[in-house]
């Protein structure tokens, strides 16, 4: 018996943030229609790390369209190649999907990267693909925030190799021991908290609100200077 067909996925809690001049962002929720079933009675449950791909790539790009009209941007996703772009605006996309969650990054200058990641990066994953110099610092660290910073760290790094377009498992020997000590400070306070809580209803976003922290050290990737942006409540990273 074939599938029924995949009914769009609808999405809650949208919130959307301009994080500097050229780049927005935006991340919400996404819940899986079910197809109707015998007795005539819809369904509709939450997705979770098994949602369909094809659910979280079609949420990714309701988000991308709802996106492009926060930023008042009248135009067409071109996806033929990646980097994204707008057809006729030229400007860049990044998409990231994790669970039941999506995200969406928007730079009008040059290419960006955004990562969100609901599940946990193994130490021994960790152990054997981070930096030493990484892991030197990492190992002194209380359990609780090193699992929050390996995670954090490896965000980072996926959003690097979608700005380079380049490889995962090179760009993860890649140090970033430097940034460790200030993602420190900023996530410690959100160790033992869970993701989205709430959801963002104002007219006006800042970064105070939706709890966006720009790193103090830019990062150098693609031979331009990037800064680290993060949503510790949300388990956002981009940059831009």
């Amino acid at each position: 018996m074939p599938n029924p067909t995949l009914i769009p996925p609808s999405l809650i809690n949208p919130s959307f943030l301009q994080i500097n001049a050229t780049c927005w962002w935006g991340v919400a929720q996404l819940i899986e229609e079910k197809p109707v079933a015998a007795n005539n009675v819809a369904s509709k449950n939450t997705a979770t790390n098994k949602t369909p791909l094809a659910a979280q790539r079609m949420a990714v790009r309701t988000l991308c369209h709802q996106l492009l009209i926060q930023a008042n941007r009248v135009d067409e996703l071109d996806d033929s190649q990646f980097p994204y772009r707008l057809k006729k605006h030229g400007d860049y996309l990044c998409f990231t999907h994790s669970h039941d969650y999506v995200a969406v990054a928007l730079n009008a200058n040059r290419p960006c990267g955004i990562d969100i990641e609901l599940s946990a990066v193994r130490w021994q994953t960790v152990q054997r693909f981070y930096h030493p110099d990484e892991l030197a610092l990492l190992e002194g660290i209380a359990p609780d925030l090193t699992q929050v910073l390996c995670r954090y760290l490896w965000q980072i790094k996926e959003c690097i190799v979608k700005v380079e377009q380049g490889l995962l498992i090179p760009t993860l020997g890649r140090s970033l021991a430097p940034y460790i000590p200030e993602l420190l400070n900023i996530l410690m306070p959100y160790s033992s908290q869970t993701a989205y809580p709430f959801s963002i209803t104002e007219t006006l976003f800042n970064e105070e609100y939706y709890g966006c922290i720009k790193l103090s050290l830019p990062i150098r990737v693609d031979n331009s200077d990037y800064y680290i942006y993060l949503s510790p409540y949300s388990r956002l990273v981009s940059l831009a």
